[in-house]
Order: structure tokens, then sequence, then C-alpha cells
């Protein structure tokens, strides 16, 4: 949830954001409030959560969407609970490499 709000509300565009069983705070607010919405955003979920139901997961990609933000991915993991799983780490992996560049290049002296 912090990483959202962060994330998007950040006066500079970061490279993207990741939630994992998170969900979207003050989504009612979220219009006037985002700064980035073309940052990616990457929303890892368990369908089996019983601490942050698999529901908010879904209701945080409707409200980012709505509040226009272009490039939100949700994925969803059956049977996974408040945790994470091999297939989630390796979707977190692809979305990285397709945010990050090859290489960085060390900042001028």
């Amino acid at each position: 949830a912090l990483s959202l709000l962060a994330g998007l509300t950040y006066e500079k565009p970061l490279a993207g954001v990741i939630a994992l069983s998170g969900w979207a705070m003050r989504r009612s607010e979220l219009p006037t409030l985002l700064l980035q919405r073309g940052v990616p955003v990457f929303l890892g979920h368990g369908e089996a959560d019983p601490t942050v139901p698999c529901s908010l997961g879904r209701a945080a990609e409707r409200a980012l969407k709505a509040a226009g933000c272009t490039a939100v991915e949700l994925r969803t993991f059956p049977g996974l609970g408040h945790s994470a799983c091999p297939p989630e780490f390796r979707a977190v992996h692809g979305f990285l490499r397709s945010c990050l560049p090859e290489r960085f290049e060390a900042d001028p002296p």
C-alpha cells in the first residue's frame, strides 16, 4: 500500500513500483493525488490471502486505472496466501527487467 502511494505521488518519476499483497490507500483521492500516471506498476497477490484479500488487490488495479495510470499489471497466484512463491518472484523479475536498463552507468564525477 505504501509503495503505491509513495511511488506514484513522488515528484520525480520512478522506473517502476511493485506492490505485493497490497492495496491502494486513499482510493477515492487517487485522481487528485497521483503525480506519476505513466510509471509502470506491478501488483502481485495471492488468491488465498487471508490478511489482505485478493479483492483489495483487484480494487487497487481498478482504482489506479480509473485515476489514469497507464501501465498497471495485476498478477494473481492461485492457492497463495499472504506470502510469496517462485512464480511470483519470476513475475517480479520480469517486471524489473522490463523497467530497468540492462546496465547502469556511473554518475559523472
